[in-house]
C-alpha cells in the first residue's frame, strides 16, 4: 500500500508534468532509479519521457529492479551525451520515428504528419504532438488529453476545416 510519502512523490512528479525543462532530467533518472514507489516511478518515468520525447522499453512500475537499474543507465548516457543540445533537437529526434524532417517540426509542414501519427503513437509523443501542434497553429488543445485516438478525430476535423486558411498565409 502507498503511504503518504509515496502519494506526495507521484503528486510532485504529476505537479511537474508540464514543466518541459531540461534541468529536470537529472533529476526525473534518479527518482526511477532510487524512488521505492512503483507509482512514482511510472510518474517519473512518464514526464522523463515526455520533456525528452524518447523512451526506453522497461515498465517502471512493473519490471524487476536489473531491468529498470539497465534502463536507467541507458538514460544517464543518453543524458551525458545530450545534455547540451536544446530541447527542440529532442523533439525533432523523436517526431523523426514519425517521418517529421527535423528542420519541419516547428511549421505548418509538420501539421498533417503529426495528426496522422497520434493514434498509433506512444504516450510521449502523443503528448508531444499535441503539444506542437498546440503551438504551431496557436489551437488551444488540453495537455491533459493522452488519448491518440480522440485527439486525431479532434485535430483532424479541425484542420480539415482550417488548413487551406493557415496554408494561404504562409
Amino acid at each position: 500500500a502507498a503511504d503518504s510519502t509515496d502519494l506526495e512523490r507521484a503528486r510532485a512528479a504529476r505537479a511537474l508534468s508540464h514543466h518541459m525543462l531540461p534541468d529536470l532530467v537529472p533529476f526525473f533518472i534518479d527518482r526511477l532509479e532510487l524512488d521505492p514507489s512503483a507509482t512514482a516511478r511510472a510518474d517519473a518515468a512518464r514526464v522523463l519521457r515526455r520533456i525528452t520525447n524518447r523512451a526506453e522499453s522497461v515498465d517502471w512500475a512493473k519490471d524487476g529492479q536489473g531491468a529498470r537499474a539497465r534502463a536507467a543507465t541507458r538514460w544517464r548516457a543518453w543524458w551525458e551525451a545530450n545534455r547540451a543540445q536544446p530541447r527542440d533537437v529532442w523533439l525533432a529526434s523523436g517526431f523523426s520515428v514519425i517521418g517529421v524532417e527535423p528542420s519541419l517540426v516547428a511549421s505548418l509542414d509538420s501539421v498533417t504528419p503529426m495528426i496522422a501519427a497520434l493514434d498509433s503513437s506512444p504516450d510521449h509523443l502523443v503528448y508531444n504532438i499535441n503539444r506542437t501542434l498546440r503551438e504551431v497553429t496557436g489551437k488551444w488543445s488540453s495537455l491533459e488529453a493522452t488519448d491518440g485516438v480522440k485527439l486525431k478525430k479532434k485535430w483532424t476535423k479541425w484542420w480539415t476545416k482550417n488548413q487551406a486558411r493557415f496554408l494561404s498565409r504562409s
